[in-house]
């Protein structure tokens, strides 16, 4: 929703506006006062929103995710087994909320189970900080900024379908979109009862979330986006493009 926007300050507090910024309300109260690494909307469920915080600063070397699922009124710690280290970033995989990646001081850990279990992602990254964590959907990669050499990805083709998300070219899947590109509308042709079918973008902003086959997308901007069509059966990512 484009009315809703949050932000973290250095003094340690999380803000949050739900009226385009006219208004805001301070979320610190179920929080800890510490500095605010990272605030994150969840790019697939409306009102979930991530907050991350390190505690260098009191000498406090824990790590710190909480989770809201009412916009910041309420949170939970979803630092599940962490290794005690700062936290600096969190990506929320589009199209798959309870896969998780966390930026933190010795490295790169993902979670397949909302934040329960972590686990530290590849083998060959040495143990150094990671202060920033993006998402390229082309190609599957996440990508990693790290604090001594630079940039470095991974392939999480792997991750994602462990959980369930087919790959976006998948060829055996019996679903596809048309026309493609697009002007003002696609159909998605698919054999099984839809559950549901998002719109997102490369950044993993939801458009539209509906069950009809017919989308209008004549309102999007020209450029690339993703379906995510999610069946009794399989959920599968479809990229196609807007002229």
């Amino acid at each position: 929703n484009t009315n809703y926007i949050y932000a973290g300050t250095s003094d340690g507090n999380v803000w949050r506006s739900l009226n385009d910024g006219l208004t805001w309300d301070s979320l610190q109260m179920t929080l800890p006062y510490r500095y605010v690494t990272s605030v994150h909307s969840s790019p697939n469920v409306l009102n979930n929103v991530y907050v991350t915080h390190s505690g260098y600063r009191y000498n406090q070397y824990i790590p710190h995710i909480h989770k809201s699922t009412n916009n910041g009124t309420n949170w939970t710690d979803i630092s599940g087994d962490l290794p005690q280290a700062g936290i600096n970033d969190l990506l929320v995989l589009p199209g798959y909320e309870n896969v998780l990646f966390t930026a933190t001081d010795i490295g790169v850990y993902y979670t397949v189970n909302g934040g329960t279990n972590w686990v530290r992602l590849g083998n060959n990254m040495p143990i150094m900080v990671v202060w920033d964590l993006e998402f390229n959907p082309n190609t599957n990669k996440l990508i990693a900024g790290t604090y001594a050499r630079g940039l470095q990805t991974i392939d999480i083709t792997s991750i994602m379908t462990s959980v369930g998300i087919k790959h976006t070219n998948i060829v055996s899947s019996n679903i596809s979109i048309f026309p493609n590109p697009a002007i003002n509308e696609i159909n998605i042709k698919v054999s099984e009862k839809i559950k549901t079918i998002s719109i997102i973008d490369q950044q993993g902003k939801i458009f539209t979330k509906t069950t009809k086959q017919k989308i209008n997308v004549e309102d999007l901007a020209s450029g690339a986006y993703y379906a995510i069509i999610e069946t009794e059966k399989e959920k599968v990512t479809k990229k196609f493009i807007k002229y």
